[in-house]
């Protein structure tokens, strides 16, 4: 189990503050612009603020940075030593891969947990500041539904969004995991830049489009399972 951990703290010493600071750049970002555009003369509803503060836009930029952040584990560059600090751990390389392909969805989730945060903190700072007259108790709640990115955020009870978003998890923690371990046995692996691109695209959408859900998700665990079968039955092409 030692040894295990040990590949777990490979990943996390080289990417665990650059992901915390990544995590409180994106709230303050997102919480700067919500105020300012909240302070402007129109009135908006809550939906269209979150639109209108430019939030999607920012997650989806901090979202594709933490997609290079996680893909350059175990990436080795001139001078890099990389190679021979898993050869030491005595943990086949292919085990060491899925195991970061673990750690990799964590951060993902993480990352989305931390949006979540924010953007109810922010939810609650509308009711707090609008007169009462612009919300009633149901508007939070509405909002979810009504706006595309924060309805694929917390698709509340659309189980095929929630379905899409796991299998966007899967995927992105394995193709990222991948992308080092392809260019460690000098192949290339563009994966990881098409799944991120994927997910960047088209994560906001709005409630109900269930043929979407299905075919992003099967688009995704077509890309996981891709990923899981080339680290394991091994890298012999370009990929």
């Amino acid at each position: 189990m030692k040894k295990y951990l040990s590949v777990w703290m490979i990943a996390s010493r080289s990417t665990l503050y650059k992901i915390v600071g990544l995590l409180f750049l994106m709230a303050g970002a997102e919480i700067a612009l919500f105020y300012l555009t909240l302070q402007t003369d129109e009135l908006y509803t809550l939906d269209t603020l979150i639109t209108k503060s430019h939030i999607p836009i920012i997650s989806g930029v901090a979202f594709l940075m933490l997609c290079y952040i996680l893909s350059i584990v175990g990436y080795e560059t001139s001078g890099s030593k990389i190679r021979y600090s898993i050869k030491r751990l005595t943990v086949r390389e292919e085990t060491i891969t899925t195991l970061w392909s673990i750690y990799n969805m964590g951060c993902f989730i993480i990352f989305l947990a931390m949006q979540l945060l924010v953007v109810l903190f922010l939810c609650h700072q509308y009711t707090v500041i609008m007169d009462p007259m612009y919300w009633h108790n149901q508007t939070v709640f509405l909002a979810f539904y009504h706006n595309p990115f924060l309805h694929s955020l917390l698709p509340l009870e659309e189980s095929s969004r929630w379905i899409r978003n796991g299998a966007f998890i899967l995927a992105l923690g394995t193709t990222s995991a991948f992308f080092s371990l392809s260019q460690r046995r000098g192949k290339r692996s563009i994966s990881i830049v098409v799944m991120s691109f994927l997910v960047f695209v088209s994560f906001s959408q709005d409630l109900g489009n269930f043929s979407s859900d299905i075919f992003l998700t099967l688009v995704a665990l077509s890309f996981a399972g891709h990923a899981f079968h080339k680290i394991w039955r091994g890298i012999n092409y370009d990929c």
